[in-house]
């Protein structure tokens, strides 16, 4: 585990054993409980008699949701990680939420070992949305939310390496905020470089340590290709150079690249309630979402490639805090 997350491993640990009914006599025993039985991918069969509803419980061995990688059993999805995502739409839970459950280091709230977050919805655009359940989405109000292990499909593995992409849209963000280019006495950064870009710092920052803050282990270092041959065109000269990710964005030519069951994405309730922009007029694409590649436009400084919701590649300018991110991870197992 990481040191820099030490107080959200200690408190999340604290609070488990507390939940579990028992007592801890010092914080570095409690953390020692908790601590993780085995290093070793849990596959879908070890988790067949878990319960199957949205929120996660704690197992016996002491291990946190989302701490370890679990493989389906068809092998084309992991969950691993955790992130807000399904509205609680139950009146008796939420009563229980906002009286009894402990708010953790990283703002997320516990009760009877699990996790849950709350935010304040802000809409895009004011349109009429609702949470998956049927609830209309109120700009303004306050909505509690289960924070669960990340579905992730596989889009590769060779040699216990799996290079993965969320299954869904998990939240809202823009590529960068504003248009205009960046100049210094050494170069020009323009709005459409995903090194320097905002989406990028918030992927590696925010995402990584909310996600991943209780335990990393199974990330392979990556260094991501950023180069013009994975844009729209080989003479790109607004790509930028390689860069090293734990976690980054699908490009251009891995999207072009997917199946197209791949390449449509659904926004999460959690998304929604955070601006997403979804489609709502098509019912086959229903809340369908659209999602930024890590690459630039050729032909615009200020527009990067991003996938719509009929999963078709378009450029748009960077600063549509309305478009979504699908995070892509690399994990050795």
């Amino acid at each position: 585990m990481k040191s820099v997350n030490s107080s959200i491993v200690l408190t999340l640990s604290v609070l488990l054993l507390v939940s579990c009914g028992g007592g801890a006599s010092s914080s570095s025993s409690s953390e020692k409980s908790f601590a993780p039985s085995s290093t070793e991918p849990i596959s879908s069969e070890e988790t067949s008699s878990a319960s199957s509803s949205s929120t996660q419980t704690t197992t016996p061995s002491g291990d946190l949701p989302g701490e370890k990688p679990i493989i389906s059993e068809d092998g084309k999805t992991i969950t691993y990680g955790l992130y807000p995502n399904k509205h609680i739409n139950d009146a008796s839970l939420i009563s229980s939420l906002e009286t009894s459950s402990a708010q953790i280091a990283n703002g997320w709230f516990m009760y009877e070992g699990n996790f849950y977050a709350k935010e304040t919805a802000r809409l895009y655009n004011s349109e009429s949305y609702q949470f998956d359940d049927g609830t209309q989405i109120n700009e303004g109000e306050l909505y509690w939310y289960t924070v669960e292990p990340i579905v992730w499909n596989v889009m590769k593995s060779e040699s216990g390496v799996y290079s993965l992409m969320t299954a869904s849209i998990v939240d809202a963000h823009d590529f960068y905020h504003g248009y205009s280019p960046r100049v210094s006495a050494e170069n020009v950064v323009y709005a459409n470089n995903y090194k320097e870009s905002d989406v990028r710092n918030w992927l590696s920052s925010y995402f990584y340590e909310l996600s991943f803050g209780m335990a990393d282990d199974y990330f392979a270092g990556l260094e991501v290709d950023n180069s013009p041959s994975t844009t729209d065109s080989n003479d790109n000269k607004y790509s930028c150079e390689n860069t090293n990710e734990k976690v980054y964005l699908p490009s251009y030519q891995e999207v072009a690249s997917f199946a197209p069951s791949i390449i449509r994405a659904k926004t999460s309730d959690y998304a929604r309630a955070r601006g997403a922009w979804c489609n709502v007029r098509d019912s086959e694409l229903s809340y369908n979402g659209s999602y930024w590649t890590r690459s630039p436009s050729s032909e615009f400084d200020y527009c990067a490639w991003n996938v719509n919701a009929g999963g078709y590649l378009s450029q748009y300018a960077v600063d549509g805090n309305s478009h979504s991110v699908r995070p892509c991870i690399q994990i050795k197992l």
